[in-house]
């Protein structure tokens, strides 16, 4: 732990950047034993996390993604045909618009995590 401290005190001197300790969180495999993830955490003054977060809009995986990780993908598509049902655009535009966006909003997720099989019921 003590050569981790000094490597970032090192890269906020050569960098003239500061590490926010209230922003950054440590991330623990499952390969770490229980009791010394407080240890780490106290020693670094950093605290500890289950989830990774986002990026991009797109979930950071630190394991294999079920349905219920990608559910906002789903959603997303879904509340986009709502609105439109509601405004009545006419058929044929909404036939288009339904196309591209139905298409669009998953691809772009897709292009960064692989979706579950049960994700394209």
């Amino acid at each position: 732990m003590s050569n981790l401290s000094t490597i970032l005190q090192e890269f906020c001197s050569a960098s003239r950047f500061v590490i926010s300790l209230e922003n950054v969180r440590v991330f623990f495999t499952n390969n770490i034993l229980e009791n010394t993830k407080p240890t780490v955490c106290n020693q670094l003054a950093i605290r500890a996390t289950d989830d990774l977060g986002k990026y991009l809009g797109c979930p950071i995986a630190h394991s294999r993604f079920s349905k219920r990780h990608v559910q906002f993908i789903v959603d997303k598509v879904k509340a986009k045909l709502a609105n439109w049902q509601v405004h009545m655009i006419f058929s044929a535009g909404r036939k288009s618009i339904i196309q591209q966006v139905t298409t669009a909003i998953p691809s772009y997720y897709m292009q960064c995590l692989p979706l579950p099989t049960a994700t394209y019921d």
